[in-house]
């Protein structure tokens, strides 16, 4: 539970992930909702609650056959997989050196992970992540078909 201080507000921002932690990182009293709290961002914010926990789910497109049983089978398939700028799926991937050299993956970097559902579907990449929780929700608000993909 938070202290009692006093607060003031300024107008909602909505901005791309990356653009709101660059901003938080320079503005103090930055609130950022929501955000995944990974090992590696743990020392650099104040935590106040946990909003919604969820599992991450890498997708495809449904049909389309790929053999992937775990994490590490990301790397070295030359596998095209579309990442939000910054997002905790987009550093977990650079921890790994999936995406680097002399790894073949490519990150497709978008700065709003919606922008992967059609992308995914067309054939423009081979692979996306997104939280289990808002898959639905996303996909039907890009007017797309939830049966159009599969983890």
């Amino acid at each position: 539970m938070a202290g009692k201080l006093p607060i003031s507000v300024t107008p909602l921002q909505l901005l791309p992930l990356k653009r709101a932690l660059q901003q938080a990182e320079i503005q103090p009293n930055t609130l950022v909702l929501s955000l995944a709290r990974t090992p590696e961002r743990e020392a650099h914010y104040q935590w106040l609650s946990e909003v919604s926990p969820y599992t991450l789910w890498v997708y495809k497109a449904s049909g389309r056959r790929l053999a992937l049983r775990s994490p590490s089978d990301l790397a070295g398939k030359g596998l095209r997989i579309g990442v939000q700028d910054g997002a905790n799926f987009h550093e977990w991937l650079k921890q790994r050196g999936i995406g680097a050299p002399p790894d073949n993956t490519v990150l497709d970097l978008v700065p709003q992970n919606e922008l992967n559902f059609r992308k995914l579907q067309l054939g423009r990449i081979d692979l996306l992540a997104q939280p289990d929780v808002s898959f639905h929700y996303r996909v039907i608000k890009q007017g797309l078909r939830p049966a159009a993909f599969e983890p």
